[in-house]
């Protein structure tokens, strides 16, 4: 049976979750997220058999891998602003030199495009066992000291030691042990860093989901999935390494998702905390990622199935990036335009950035050398320049988003020119010190030195361009922002450009840079356009509603002013009866509460009004039903009203802001508006479940006289005909119920018959304590 609490004040510290799961839900999702693994990654490994040991497809595969590292790594620190827990920092500092190593093997076989990976099979896949070993040995390590004392928190400069030393010791370990042993050896030392890794990572996961991690949310499962998908991954590389074969492109794919696995883990959870859906929290991490796999895939499986493609088809090349340039110069003016209409300091390096890579796409068209573009194929200086800038740009905003300076900028246009001018003179200044460098050494040519440097900068773009996103994201609690797309579509530029740095100029993985980069520019004003038009929409109502609740204040309020200065004048009445003194003081009372009634849902009624849902964190449902109920029963000191509250559990926190005490003082006023002599409200607060998602469901019961059906249909819009007061009351509760992604419902307290009390039932998504 329910327990029954009046006015109960028991609190408990809350440790948020990213989603509950039951231990059987945990035991299914981990087998069930490792078939599915397996299955994609046999879907997307058997077209990459053909050509699996050429230097293009390795080098694509561990550039993959290194971005799809640095964007897990991003999204592990971006809701850390201080020191780092213990946990996270192993994780963190894995992931960089995971990214870090595999950028440089992507470099060295670059820079010998003629090699077969055949010819070091041994070498190269014992060091990619290497590698898993450490990875297995950092978490084990990491979940070792987060049980010694799970509230340790280092400061950054310790994760930067520990990555220099993972990074030092692969080094020796790569450069220095393994080349100078035979055959034999470096077989053998391969066999045990399998044994390593095939150990520590099952037992890191094992450490994982045992106290005192939180182990009973999805965020365990994906950890543990994650693990298990790199202790997979090491399966076909020891298979490759006893006898080399395209297996190793099999460990490769597993590794990718593996990151990936990493990446969910860490990023839903903080998106439910924003109060996002459940799909929501999990597309997004996967979406982003896909913005780098995806292309990579398509990529490496193209040339896999048409290696010996190489086409020069200059008038498709010019039409792209003339088109391109028109493209972004239009979505530099929509976010100039939005900018005018709404300003914020982050908004500047995003205009600057688009209006930066328009001229760097007119410039490729306008002063291309036809005859080099066909000899020795395009410059990479201006994608190395425009790289440079996404860098620069993209630093600054997250600077500017954590910490806005105060007013407008001064000559924001100036700003803006200045700043395109400056990219203008180091593209030709970059140009100049190519010719020159040419000039003086022939040989360099066809170097994949530019595309070294190229794939160098946009590691780092990668890197803050996740951190950005999720900035923006967090800051408006949405994704679906002018300022959120206008990261995403830098993401244009950033995976062409990888692209680029992978593949040889006019082979297929090449030419899929170019589509990427006009497709996704093709739909990029189109996106932006809608949503500055949303923007602009939401703009104009927010300002009709100001001036619709100003009016309001003013009327009710001068209203509520004159019968409050009435009922003052009369006390001050000499000769004036005790009993009329009485109810002129009950009359005064009674207009101050109802003006502080009605301020309080005006604010109320603005909050949900604002730009975007106001930030939800977890809020304690019952502590705001009491606090509510206190309110409402000092206001009414001479009334006797009796309010019961019904719960199963103490662990009810739900997804809200601090309104939502507000809206059940609303509830409560309405239940006792509508009661009778005997005002007698009863709460009882359940959980319960829709489409696979958990909520707390209040219900407030009155057994006044009703509600007409034919109001109810109208019961929550404003200004509703026949309402007791301003009518906002119930306007605003069902506004704040929408704001916490819940619903709302009136019913009859006895089915039938609606004079025998009303049944509110809010429903608001759970957290579980």
């Amino acid at each position: 049976m329910p327990e029954e609490f009046n006015l109960a004040r028991t609190k408990k510290g809350l440790q948020v979750q990213s989603e509950l799961a039951s231990p059987r839900e945990l035991r299914r999702d981990v087998p069930n997220g490792i078939i599915v693994t397996v299955l994609a990654s046999t879907a997307l490994y058997l077209p990459v058999i053909p050509s699996w040991d050429t230097a293009i497809v390795s080098v694509a595969f561990h550039s993959l891998l290194a971005f799809l590292a640095i964007m897990a790594a991003a999204w592990t620190v971006s809701e850390t602003t201080g020191r780092l827990p213990v946990y996270e920092m192993g994780i963190f500092s894995i992931l960089v030199s995971r990214a870090i190593i595999h950028l440089g093997a992507s470099f060295e076989f670059a820079f010998a495009p003629e090699t077969s990976f055949l010819d070091d099979a041994i070498l190269n896949v014992s060091l990619d066992l290497f590698e898993s070993a450490l990875l297995g040995l950092v978490l084990l390590l990491a979940a070792v000291a987060y049980r010694r004392n799970p509230n340790a928190k280092v400061p950054w400069f310790m994760a930067l030691i520990l990555i220099i030393l993972e990074l030092s010791l692969d080094g020796v370990v790569v450069n220095l042990l393994m080349p100078m042993l035979d055959e034999a050896v470096v077989l053998q030392l391969g066999l045990l860093f399998f044994l390593i890794a095939i150990f520590t990572l099952p037992l890191a996961s094992y450490l994982r989901s045992r106290g005192p991690f939180i182990t009973n949310d999805r965020q365990t499962s994906l950890l543990l999935i994650s693990f298990c998908i790199f202790a997979a991954a090491t399966i076909p590389l020891v298979f490759s390494l006893l006898s080399p074969s395209s297996l190793w492109a099999y460990g490769m794919v597993l590794q990718s998702f593996g990151f990936l696995a990493i990446t969910i883990a860490i990023a839903a959870p903080m998106q439910l905390k924003w109060g996002m859906s459940r799909r929501t929290a999990f597309a997004i991490p996967v979406f982003l990622s896909m913005l780098t796999f995806i292309p990579f895939m398509i990529s490496i499986i193209a040339t896999s199935w048409a290696p010996d493609f190489y086409a020069i088809e200059l008038g498709a090349y010019f039409i792209t990036h003339f088109g391109a340039a028109i493209l972004s110069g239009i979505m530099g003016f929509l976010a100039y335009s939005y900018h005018k209409h709404k300003p914020e300091w982050v908004h500047y390096p995003l205009i600057l950035l688009f209006f930066c890579w328009t001229y760097i796409e007119l410039h490729i068209v306008l002063f291309a050398d036809v005859s080099l573009l066909m000899i020795w194929g395009e410059s990479v200086v201006p994608y190395i320049v425009g790289s440079i800038a996404s860098v620069v740009c993209l630093v600054r905003g997250i600077i500017w988003t954590r910490k806005s300076p105060k007013g407008d900028m001064a000559n924001s246009e100036f700003w803006i020119a200045s700043r395109v001018g400056i990219i203008i003179i180091m593209l030709f200044g970059g140009q100049l010190i190519e010719e020159r460098i040419l000039a003086g050494t022939p040989g360099l040519s066809g170097s994949p030195l530019g595309r070294v440097i190229l794939l160098s900068v946009n590691f780092v773009a990668v890197f803050a361009f996740t951190y950005l996103a999720y900035l923006q994201a967090e800051k408006r609690k949405r994704w679906s922002s002018i300022e959120g797309f206008s990261v995403g579509i830098l993401a244009i530029w950033i995976i062409p450009n990888f692209l680029k740095g992978n593949f040889d100029d006019w082979v297929l993985g090449w030419w899929a840079a170019e589509v990427f980069l006009l497709i996704g520019l093709l739909l990029g004003p189109a996106l932006i356009g809608v949503l500055y038009l949303q923007e602009m929409f939401r703009s104009d109502e927010a300002r009709r509603r100001a001036t619709l609740y100003s009016d309001i204040l003013a009327h009710d309020i001068s209203n509520l002013h004159q019968a409050m200065t009435v009922a003052l004048g009369l006390m001050d009445m000499d000769g004036l009866p005790q009993d009329m003194q009485d109810m002129a003081l009950q009359d005064a009372r009674g207009c101050l509460r109802r003006a502080d009634q009605l301020v309080r849902n005006v604010r109320g009624l603005g909050m949900t009004d604002l730009d975007g849902p106001p930030p939800l964190e977890p809020i304690d449902l019952v502590s705001s039903i009491d606090h509510a109920i206190e309110q409402v029963l000092m206001e009414l000191p001479d009334q006797t009203v009796e309010i019961l509250v019904n719960r199963d559990t103490s662990e009810c926190f739900v997804t809200a802001n601090g309104l939502l005490s507000d809206l059940f003082y609303n509830l409560f006023r309405n239940a006792i508006a509508y009661s009778r002599d005997h005002r007698r409200i009863v709460v009882e607060i359940e959980p319960t479940e829709t489409g696979g998602n958990s909520f707390w469901a209040t219900r407030v019961i009155d057994f006044g006289k009703g509600i007409e059906p034919e109001k109810k249909a109208t019961l929550f819009q404003r200004f509703m005909e026949g309402a007791e007061g301003t009518g906002l009351g119930l306007s605003m509760v069902y506004a704040l119920t929408e704001t916490y992604s819940g619903t709302i419902t009136v019913d009859d307290r006895v089915e039938g018959d609606y004079t025998k009390g009303t049944v509110f039932t809010v429903t608001i998504p759970a957290i579980i304590e």
